[in-house]
């Protein structure tokens, strides 16, 4: 048996086969570390040697010139074939044989070295890399991969009518993948007449028109081995010689055939060429078994090994080995199958048809068992840090953690499903890569943009790990097909995904495949975030994906990353992934010491701004000097593509206003784009060169901002507010990865004083008032009304989004049925339409979907058998996902909902789709303009000063900062009504001491991240009127009407309920200014129960003028009671 691989730790042929393996495999407790070993090893062609192997050879890639200068393995060995090569054994005639071993010689005496090379007897379907049906089993003669030549000896068959036809039907094929096939009868053979040196010639031209890559094995065919420098044995050779025999130890423990139980290994080699590199071999194995079996807790003890150089082989029980990296394989190992032979293979390169272009031949395929649970301890006593950290260094070369990393990375590995938060910068993609790396599975990671899936790509590769692939939309027909086979084959570690390729049944129909043959551990999905934000507005599969990953992939396990998300974000994910808070993973603080956040409240003249900026930071860095040492490149963020606040525009004035190039980058195509560069090109050129300086000037859209590793960004410009602080920071944030000093800023045009921007951020304000305030302003609105364009913009009215969804109910649903559906037919498009399809499944109506034409719209549907109660009931179960204490009843909150459940003018379908519509609209749609506010609000009170400038930076890091507070606000969140102990635990620390003012600050970020997503919350409310009066902060409009809001659900309260909320207010308020307690006492004086109650908080609170006003009344009754009582004596 014979087994083909491609790994290598230098720049030599990095495929070659081992053959005469024959054991199969063999279960063991040490066997997933052996498949994970075995993988790490193989991860690129080439990949990085362990610091252990360094420490003897060098850092030999970090010369990179000399790195990746091939060196190319052949030697003069005469290769022996024994029964490959056809001919007619009973006449002992083959000419095949007497082409290769003396014609080769004779008449191509300037190419005798490709003799070494010529492969015989090998499959068509091997040549081209294609599994093309018509050509299975069918054979060339001999090929030549370094030349793309085939050399065919043809007998008397092939003079026949069907012989010629057929081997035109092959020469044609061949043709397709840049083979030429040269023809050589045996009667011209033999005769060595015209037509056999005409044949002869047509050879040479080929083997002259790919001199240039020959000439390199010509160059060391004329090598002895002597003659090979010292410095290339070392570089190169050892290198190769050593990851073959790791891989061949490797294989003998999976099959049992070598046991890491055993006291000793023998081995008797026989080194044809290279020597010395068995004993390193090993101790850099057992290196990488000390360390993943003891994060493993599976106890190892090195086996001893005894390696005899030998000339021939004992009769002894030891494994034997032939190993050789200059000769290639041949049929010899069959004579000796006690032996395994370790050879060079032939095939490195192909001409890819689905590519048209040259490839390499890959063998990895991915060593595969079910899922490892590991169990990591980190303490004084536990070494699992350490351990950790050896595959940080081995894999990625960096010798620690980023704080955080570590409890995603230990909470996914335990196979838990995790969410994990880490700032811009934070190193989140490390996270998943060394997850994955470490399980013997294969995985996928979905990305939202292709910019990001191309970034993470380059990035793997130039740390040297290759067996990786992306599927978006830039990679169609063929060349997909080719990934997607790959990967169902298992010759990726994971791919790059798009969330739109879960909704088609050939990706489903993968992920069956799959599942079935080998095994699944993570499914990363990068940027969780856009699950929700990007789900809700214009993505609808990305709603479906965590149902689509369970049902497809019941063993999985979720990893979400993202580097920022607002509560209610974070609630979507958790609901999607059903996972609990324990298993949300991040950093208690977030802080960016090198950024600094600078607003500038532009006036409405943006591009002045910009240019003073740029200008600045010229002059400071030379960004424009793309040869300076230490280049510092610039980033502006714009909200649009197109118009005066769209990349495209700004990118070509900023080009002429410093003449010189500023490019631009946008996931959509501007309108007026006009370049001989097909777009998607055009992307990808623009994002390389701005990753190698080439210009260091980008105006781009948010689809640059999310994931891009570009270390030496010094300032970022937001060429108008973002919608949340998430986005804010997330983007400002791409800025300082380097860790130097970079500057934010934020170009803020604020809104008109007589705009009525508060109808905007009224939670209770339609999407029917705030278009007609969007229309009412006009071009006249600024930075907040071009968020709200932007957000609704992706929206439809509740009505027409009613009107779409009844009629897709009424012409297709049929309960139990499986339809397909038109947008066409519905007279609509693919977006609408899916979104459609998604509000019927929130209903329990529609089970199922998939996407059978992107472009066209057309579904298939599967539907449940659906009855109006069941429809009924699982509204109200998903509405109760985010909000537990939901009923349709008169709550204040909740009538407008049972209003609608009591329209007669709808159908009972209708009713209950305009409850799901209305209830969506209200939750997430109020939740964005919240976030809108949040971040405008902190915008307005910036000032410049150094005061102010540390104010917003602060107030910005407290929305994320996590805290005891964030987590006892969590619960307070998800238990509205209940607790209400939980309420006042904020205001004190663990040692019962009331909060000093740093904590307060913390507390108000915190509660601006829950708010956005529960505005009717009584707790939080209370909690953030409490904090802003203990902040002497003053109360707008919304605030205000919150406050009160949440007295007058607490004046409901039962007695002693009620009781302990005021006395905890009370207790509150001594810590509270004069000025807060008059404010305070306005809430409690309006929800008071008595007069008695009344003059309690006055005492309480000190306002001496009620009490005043109190006792004068009580005076004035007592001088009336005197006065009636002398009258009634008198």
């Amino acid at each position: 048996m014979m087994k083909k691989y491609s790994a290598n730790y230098s720049y030599t042929n990095h495929n070659f086969v081992i053959q005469n393996l024959t054991n199969p495999r063999k279960e063991s407790d040490y066997l997933p570390a052996i498949l994970i070993i075995k993988n790490l090893l193989q991860r690129g062609k080439p990949t990085l040697m362990s610091q252990y192997l360094q420490s003897i050879y060098g850092p030999i890639h970090k010369e990179e010139e000399s790195f990746k200068k091939p060196f190319v393995l052949i030697n003069k060995s005469n290769l022996e074939w024994n029964d490959t090569i056809k001919g007619d054994a009973e006449n002992n005639y083959f000419p095949a044989k007497t082409f290769l071993n003396e014609r080769i010689r004779e008449d191509l005496s300037e190419y005798e070295f490709i003799k070494q090379l010529i492969i015989p007897e090998i499959e068509i379907n091997q040549i081209t890399q294609r599994n093309d049906e018509n050509f299975r089993h069918q054979c060339v003669d001999f090929f030549l991969p370094q030349a793309n030549l085939v050399i065919e000896i043809d007998g008397q068959q092939h003079k026949e009518e069907v012989g010629r036809v057929v081997d035109s039907i092959r020469d044609n094929h061949l043709t397709l993948s840049k083979v030429l096939t040269v023809r050589i009868d045996t009667k011209d053979l033999e005769e060595k007449n015209s037509t056999y040196f005409e044949r002869i010639e047509q050879i040479k031209n080929q083997l002259d028109k790919y001199s240039r890559f020959l000439n390199l094995y010509k160059t060391n065919f004329n090598l002895s081995f002597a003659e090979i420098s010292e410095e290339v044995k070392k570089t190169k050779l050892l290198p190769t010689a050593i990851i073959r025999f790791q891989v061949l130890i490797l294989e003998l423990l999976e099959s049992g055939k070598l046991n890491l139980n055993t006291d000793k290994w023998q081995f008797e080699i026989k080194n044809q060429d290279v020597n010395g590199y068995e004993n390193h071999s090993i101790e850099d194995i057992f290196e990488w078994f000390h360390h993943l079996l003891k994060l493993q807790k599976i106890p190892f003890k090195e086996p001893q090994f005894d390696i005899k150089n030998v000339q021939n082989f004992s009769n002894d029980d030891s494994i034997k080995i032939d190993f050789s990296l200059l000769e290639r394989w041949t049929d010899q190992n069959a004579l000796n199958e006690d032996v395994i032979y370790i050879r060079t293979d032939y095939l490195d390169l192909f001409h890819n048809r689905n590519k048209e272009k040259l490839d390499r031949i890959n063998y990895f395929k991915l060593s595969t068992s079910k899922k490892f649970k590991y169990n990591l301890v980190f303490n004084e006593e536990s070494d699992d840090i350490e351990n950790l950290e050896f595959f940080l260094k081995n894999i990625f070369e960096y010798d620690k953690f980023n704080n955080g990393q570590i409890s995603i990375i230990q909470n996914v590995l335990e196979n838990n499903t995790t969410i994990g938060l880490l700032p811009t910068g934070g190193g989140k993609s490390l996270t998943y890569q060394l997850a994955c790396l470490l399980q013997p599975c294969i995985s996928f990671v979905v990305c939202p943009i292709k910019s990001l899936m191309y970034d993470q790509i380059k990035d793997l590769d130039q740390a040297y790990i290759q067996n990786i692939a992306s599927i978006n939309s830039d990679v169609t027909g063929a060349e997909r097909t080719e990934i997607l086979d790959n990967y169902s084959n298992g010759k990726y570690f994971f791919v790059f995904i798009s969330p739109e390729r879960f909704q088609t049944k050939d990706f489903r129909e993968r992920l069956i495949a799959i599942n079935s043959q080998l095994n699944f551990s993570y499914a990363v999905i990068d940027e969780v975030h856009c699950l929700s934000e990007w789900g809700h507005d214009f993505r609808t599969s990305y709603l479906n994906l965590s149902n689509t990953i369970k049902k497809y992939c019941p063993t999985i396990n979720f990893l979400g990353l993202t580097a920022t998300a607002s509560v209610n974000v974070l609630k979507d994910i958790q609901l999607e992934f059903n996972t609990d808070q324990k298993n949300v993973k991040t950093l208690t603080d977030y802080t960016r010491p090198e950024l600094e956040f600078i607003v500038i409240n532009d006036g409405g003249n943006k591009y002045q701004e910009v240019t003073a900026i740029v200008e600045n930071h010229n002059q400071e860095d030379n960004i424009f000097e793309s040869t300076s040492e230490n280049q510092k490149c610039g980033l502006i963020f714009t909200p649009f593509v197109n118009g005066v606040n769209g990349c495209f525009d700004l990118s070509n004035r900023l080009t002429n206003e410093f003449n010189t190039s500023v490019k631009f980058y946008s996931g959509s195509k501007p309108s007026n784009y006009q370049n001989d560069l097909d777009f998607e090109k055009y992307k990808v050129k623009v994002q390389d060169e701005y990753k190698q300086n080439k210009f260091n000037l980008l105006a781009a859209t948010k689809a640059f901002g999310m994931g891009i590793n570009k270390k030496n960004i010094s300032f970022t410009v937001h060429y108008g507010m973002p919608a949340s602080m998430e986005s804010l920071y997330q983007e400002a944030g791409r800025a300082g990865r380097d860790k130097s000093e970079a500057k934010c800023y934020v170009l803020l045009s604020e809104e008109n004083p007589e705009t009525d921007v508060q109808t905007i951020f009224n939670p209770q304000s339609t999407y029917e008032e705030i278009q007609n305030l969007r229309e009412q302003v006009g071009w006249n609105g600024q930075d907040v009304f071009r968020q709200i364009f932007l957000y609704q913009n992706g929206l439809d009215s509740i009505s027409n989004e009613l009107e779409l969804v009844a009629q897709l109910h009424n012409t297709y649903s049929e309960a139990g049925a499986s339809k397909v559906i038109y947008a066409r037919t519905l007279g609509s498009n693919k977006a609408k339409v899916e979104k459609a399809i998604y509000r019927l499944s929130n209903l329990g109506i529609i089970l199922d979907w998939t996407v059978d034409d992107f472009f066209n719209g057309v579904f298939t549907v599967s539907y449940s058998n659906f009855t109006e109660d069941s429809t009924a009931t699982t509204l109200l179960k998903f509405i109760k996902k985010y909000v537990d204490d939901f009923e349709f009843d008169n709550h204040p909150d909740r009538i407008k909902y049972s209003t609608i459940l009591q329209d007669s003018e709808l159908t009972k379908l209708e009713r209950f789709v305009k409850v799901l519509l209305q209830w969506s609209y209200d939750k997430f749609g109020t939740n964005r303009r919240e976030s809108l506010k949040n971040v405008y609000e902190n915008c307005l009170k910036y000032d410049d000063t150094i005061e102010g400038k540390e104010s917003f930076k602060r107030s910005l890091e407290a929305y994320f900062k996590f805290t005891e507070a964030t987590y006892i606000l969590q619960h307070i969140a998800e238990n509205n009504n209940k607790d209400i102990s939980k309420w006042f635990e904020v205001f004190y620390d663990e040692n019962n001491n009331f909060i000093k003012q740093d904590s307060l600050i913390d507390l108000k970020g915190n509660l601006q991240r829950f708010l956005e997503s529960f505005q009717s919350n009584t707790g939080l409310n209370l909690i953030n009127g409490l904090t802003k009066l203990l902040l002497d902060e003053s109360f707008n409009n919304i605030s205000e009407q919150r406050f009160s809001k949440s007295f007058d659900t607490i004046s409901k309260y039962e007695v002693s309920k009620f009781d302990f909320v005021i006395d905890q207010i009370l207790e509150i308020s001594k810590k509270i200014n004069q000025k807060g307690k008059i404010v305070l006492l306005k809430f409690l004086y309006k929800f008071s129960k008595t007069e008695e109650e009344k003059i309690r908080f006055a005492k309480e609170l000190g306002d001496t003028e009620t009490l005043l006003v109190h006792y004068n009344k009580r005076l004035k009754s007592i001088n009336e009671n005197i006065e009636y009582g002398f009258r009634k004596i008198g």
